[in-house]
Order: structure tokens, then C-alpha cells, then sequence
């Protein structure tokens, strides 16, 4: 029986080539100097930076949870990220930071986390581990939101969801619920009429 660090260890040797499959897309669709990026260009910045918080969460909660160091460290994501640091203090937005902002008023990652929860709990209704009659009625009443919107989220649950914890099934609903209010007021959540 594979144990879950045996699981987590195993998923790591894939999100470190994933991240160097996410590092060679960004070189490679780097625009030349003067140029605009290009949507291939801003999409692999934004894979570049979902993978690289997606290694650093992993990295440190495994930490924290079976007091267990991955290796390799992720030494390559620190040392991009310590100089993106330098660069932010002194008053410089990196160009791999600009690049990566998407149109419109950006999702604060509060927001994707609270909509992540109410994704997670769709789809444990979905597989039949919760029970719930009207699953997309109860997350628009617990967000303040349309039932189209939670729709429209669930259209984009890649999208929403990278990166973000899965609660353990026993809590789903009750996560669902807690970060519903927690958007309601929040977030975007607007009152229903």
C-alpha cells in the first residue's frame, strides 16, 4: 500500500519536470527586445508562475506535514523568486511579473481560494461522496452569487482551482460554507434580487 508521502513524493518528480516543460515554454515564446509579448507568451508566464506556487505550496506543506524534505530542494523556483524579490524592493516590476497580469480587475487569490472551495464541494456532490439535492443552488445562496456565475466557475475549474488545497472530504462542505460567507462579503458576491 502506497503511503502519502510515497504519493506526494511521486507527484513531485512530475512537477519538476513539469516545471522545467513550463520554464523551456516561457524561454521559448519569450518575445525579442521591443517586441509585445504575444498571448502564447503571456499564458506560458502565467503556467510559469501557477507551477512555481504550485512546487513552493507543496514544498512547504509537506514540510510541515510528515516533517519531510523533498529533494531535490527547489532550489532553481527560490532563486528566481529571491530575485524577483531584490528587483520588487527596489522599486522594479519584473518583466516576468508584467507579463503575467491578465485583463480586467485581477482575482485576489483570497477570491480563487473561496470559489476553489466551492468548485471542490460541486464536485464531491458530483462523485457521490457528499449528498446534496440542488448542489449549484446551495453554492450560489452560501456566495451571494447567481447560479449562472457559480456555472460560469465551474466552466473554469482548471483555471480557478491550480494550486489550490483540496479540503479533506470529511470538511468539504463545511470549507464550502465558511468561505461562501467569507466571499459574501468580501469578494464579489452581490446581493441576489
Amino acid at each position: 500500500m502506497t503511503t502519502d508521502l510515497e504519493k506526494v513524493k511521486a507527484a513531485w518528480e512530475i512537477d519538476t519536470r513539469d516545471y522545467e516543460k513550463c520554464f523551456d515554454e516561457l524561454m521559448r515564446t519569450q518575445p525579442k527586445q521591443g517586441e509585445k509579448p504575444t498571448k502564447a507568451h503571456q499564458e506560458a508566464v502565467r503556467s510559469f508562475w501557477g507551477i512555481t506556487a504550485h512546487m513552493l505550496n507543496q514544498y512547504v506543506r509537506t514540510c510541515a506535514q510528515h516533517n519531510h524534505y523533498l529533494e531535490p530542494m527547489p532550489l532553481v523556483p527560490l532563486s528566481r523568486l529571491a530575485l524577483h524579490c531584490e528587483e520588487l524592493s527596489n522599486g522594479i516590476v519584473p518583466d516576468s511579473i508584467e507579463k503575467a497580469r491578465a485583463p480586467g480587475r485581477p482575482m485576489r487569490w483570497g477570491e480563487r481560494s473561496d470559489i476553489a472551495r466551492a468548485l471542490f464541494f460541486l464536485e464531491a456532490v458530483e462523485a457521490g461522496d457528499l449528498q446534496c439535492d440542488a448542489p449549484v443552488k446551495t453554492v450560489a445562496e452560501c456566495f451571494n452569487v447567481t447560479k449562472q456565475t457559480v456555472r460560469n466557475w465551474r466552466g473554469r475549474m482548471d483555471e480557478l482551482c491550480k494550486g489550490q488545497p483540496k479540503p479533506h472530504p470529511n470538511v468539504i462542505e463545511e470549507a464550502m460554507r465558511h468561505a461562501g460567507t467569507r466571499y459574501s462579503i468580501i469578494g464579489r458576491g452581490a446581493p441576489s434580487g
